[in-house]
């Protein structure tokens, strides 16, 4: 590399080097939920029974389980502020699944899938070149300096495209959570899907329906402020002389924080999942549980309290637990 950036605010392999012995046991242990959140998404798949109300659901976990495993690949670097707007993403997903696996019927699935044609329909509206939406988009790129070397994604068959998404709304099950779409639409241009039927109007309703009301005040709108750039002064620490200083980059201080919320958010949606569709296995998972995951959280408690880096579990038992 050309540059060396200055050592007291970013050197990567000392970064690493400091909590080794924590990533050892961290990174395989997220790894493993992700694994096992992976295994569960192909057997449910194989298991639902019905239409496309399941793709909300399986589709949800593999996102949800996605976004863990970027999680791990940032905390195996030391990563960890920026693994924030990840695990705010996963707690969007985990109150999803919960939501959706709450409801008897499977209106709730169709709301959801509605809403993502919809949201696909006005993509596509602004792709096409000769729409009224992509003249509006155009028009906005006139004087943007950055946008002059930009070019819109070229949509092959895009009247195909559209004309397939619009084809799904007519079909029993969406046409209806269409219908209760467009009804939404008369009070907010965007309903979220979950507003739906007078449901939750944002996620803090929605956290507070599903009983994560506590997890949402704590932990949501602190990674909001990181996601929505918000945090700057959070670096900001004094010297050894006592005038100000920065924090350095890969800072360990939130690793324990981290790694907790990551695998329990995605072992609360595995199991959600799990117990749906196949509820015969629980015993299994609560045993592959207790060993591969309850002990590589005692190592890390002992780990992070010779580290100083507080206990392994005392974020992630709150979410765990509530």
């Amino acid at each position: 590399m050309a540059t060396t950036p200055p050592r007291d605010l970013l050197d990567r392999e000392v970064a690493k080097a400091h909590i080794q012995e924590a990533l050892d046991i961290a990174v395989p242990l997220l790894q493993e939920t992700v694994n096992q959140g992976l295994a569960v998404v192909a057997r449910c798949a194989q298991s639902a029974r019905g239409g496309d109300e399941h793709l909300p659901i399986t589709l949800g976990l593999r996102h949800l389980v996605e976004l863990a495993d970027g999680v791990a690949a940032l905390v195996a670097e030391s990563a960890f502020v920026p693994a924030r707007p990840l695990l705010r993403a996963q707690f969007e997903a985990l109150l999803q699944i919960e939501f959706i696996l709450q409801d008897e019927t499977i209106c709730r699935a169709y709301n959801y899938l509605v809403a993502d044609i919809r949201r696909r329909i006005e993509i596509y509206a602004e792709l096409d070149a000769d729409s009224r939406a992509g003249q509006v988009l155009r028009n906005r790129f006139e004087g943007d300096a950055w946008m002059e070397s930009f070019e819109l994604p070229q949509v092959e068959d895009l009247s195909a495209r559209q004309s397939n998404l619009e084809n799904l709304l007519r079909k029993p099950n969406w046409r209806e959570a269409d219908q209760r779409f467009d009804l939404a639409r008369k009070k907010r241009r965007r309903p979220r899907w979950y507003s739906l039927d007078g449901g939750p109007q944002n996620l803090r309703e929605l956290a507070d329906v599903l009983g994560r009301s506590g997890q949402y005040k704590l932990l949501y709108g602190d990674w909001s402020t990181t996601t929505h750039a918000g945090d700057f002064l959070r670096p900001l620490t004094k010297s050894e002389q006592g005038g100000p200083a920065m924090l350095g980059l890969r800072n360990p201080s939130m690793m324990s924080a981290t790694v907790s919320l990551c695998a329990l958010m995605t072992l609360d949606a595995t199991r959600a999942v799990l117990t749906y569709y196949r509820p015969g296995e629980e015993r299994s998972f609560a045993r592959w549980y207790l060993t591969e995951v309850t002990e590589p959280l005692k190592q890390l408690d002992r780990i992070y309290a010779k580290l100083g880096l507080g206990p392994a579990d005392s974020s992630g038992k709150a979410l765990h637990n509530a």
